[in-house]
């Protein structure tokens, strides 16, 4: 497997820039996620309740809350994450707060400790807005 990582590409404009920065000018929103991420007692915990749809539709609302630029602290309702990631399940939020990747809010919930597991989604906006000087 290759990384796109220093590589140039050409712009909308034809001109030849770093891979990186073409990202930045596409304005495309990403997320990371751990490489101990299917192994982690959490996630075999989400699987063994709702299967790996339920691991997918984590994924799901951490990708909806990276590419909406929702900073740590968003308060999302079950409705909110359920329209977010289209589950049709039993409710989604609870299980995945009893789990321990939400945490009950008054209000609904929000997602764990977002900045320390996923900071470089929670920091987007900030990295954006000093591209743009």
């Amino acid at each position: 497997m290759t990384s796109n990582q220093g590589q140039n590409k050409k712009n909308k404009q034809g001109n030849n820039v770093n891979f990186d920065t073409a990202r930045q000018e596409e304005n495309m929103a990403d997320f990371r996620i751990d490489v101990g991420f299917f192994n982690h007692i959490k996630t075999k915990r989400l699987r063994k309740r709702l299967g790996l749809e339920g691991v997918f539709a984590l994924q799901m609302l951490w990708a909806y809350a990276a590419q909406h630029e929702h900073e740590h602290g968003r308060v999302y309702t079950n409705e909110d994450i359920e329209l977010a990631v289209d589950w049709d399940g039993d409710d989604l939020a609870p299980v995945l707060a009893e789990v321990g990747y939400l945490d009950a809010v008054d209000g609904g919930y929000i997602i764990h400790e977002l900045e320390t597991h996923n900071g470089y989604a929670a920091s987007a906006a900030k990295r954006s807005a000093g591209v743009k000087c």
